[in-house]
């Protein structure tokens, strides 16, 4: 099965956007589904760019009240093998079959984990295979792990982000696409351990059990093997592009060579890190304001 995996393309593809008759291909992670007829248009790129920018004067990712777990891992549920050799068969789709099967009358396309949220998508063309991550939370491939809160932290972490800029309308968890979702339960499982590493650069401490533990922690979730759910909305789309930059700076923070020798450019790559998720709070704040 792993070999399968490796031979795939991680696909983002918009499918809940509409299949056509054209062609329709599923691209990488990198690309995003970045087909033209799936590119937002400029007015709601315009409305998109620059949603938010961090108050230096406060620390949002702070604010977060989950506290950091034993050897700052990150809990988890486990899944089961994501494409069971005697059903895998049940796991491929053309992207018109799963939009026609599946998606429901909101136009999302969502699997309980039970239900085997990966499945390889072929494109319009049949030129292309990629993977889709149809459930709400960011998935480890290889470890069948899932990143999601406890069903009674939903609401706790659900509130921290529309709460964020004051009082407004905003769509519900349940209208929440599966990525704005996943995203909310990330950050603020993440949270935890960005603000104590913080702390100990602002103790000068570059070493020692609790550094490795969460830089440990932070290579794991950078991996190329950890999967974010599928873009399936015009929104959705600068939105991963915005989150595959903080789960790169989690891989590379996380696998920084010395950090000890290195404490300018270490201290750097956190506070980049930090700010990225922090604007990422106000900007799911801004995705879920009506």
């Amino acid at each position: 099965m792993k070999k399968l995996m490796m031979t795939l393309t991680i696909g983002t593809v918009l499918v809940g956007c509409g299949v056509n008759d054209d062609d329709g291909s599923g691209e990488g992670n990198e690309h995003n589904a970045s087909t033209e007829e799936n590119k937002p248009s400029a007015e709601e790129m315009a409305d998109y760019n620059g949603l938010f920018q961090s108050d230096s004067s406060r620390d949002v990712l702070a604010e977060i009240t989950l506290s950091p777990s034993e050897n700052h891992q990150i809990p988890t549920v486990a899944i089961d093998e994501p494409f069971p050799e005697d059903e895998a068969e049940d796991y491929n789709h053309s992207e018109r079959e799963i939009a026609k099967e599946y998606m429901d009358d909101n136009g999302r396309i969502y699997f309980p984990l039970k239900d085997h949220p990966f499945r390889n998508i072929t494109s319009v063309d049949g030129t292309t295979t990629y993977l889709a991550n149809y459930h709400d939370s960011f998935i480890h491939l290889l470890d069948a792990e899932a990143y999601v809160l406890d069903d009674d932290m939903i609401e706790e972490a659900y509130h921290f982000f529309i709460t964020y800029s004051g009082d407004g309308d905003y769509r519900t968890w349940e209208e929440a696409s599966n990525l704005e979702r996943g995203i909310m339960q990330m950050i603020y499982l993440t949270a935890p351990n960005v603000n104590e590493l913080g702390e100990l650069l602002a103790q000068d401490i570059y070493a020692g059990d609790d550094f490795v533990q969460i830089n440990h922690t932070f290579t794991n979730i950078g991996s190329p093997n950890m999967i974010l759910p599928t873009a399936q909305t015009t929104t959705d789309m600068p939105l991963f592009e915005d989150m595959l930059k903080i789960h790169v700076l989690w891989g590379e923070l996380g696998q920084f060579e010395q950090p000890e020798e290195n404490k300018e450019a270490y201290t750097a790559l956190y506070n980049d890190l930090h700010l990225k998720m922090t604007n990422m709070v106000g900007t799911i704040n801004t995705t879920l304001a009506k």
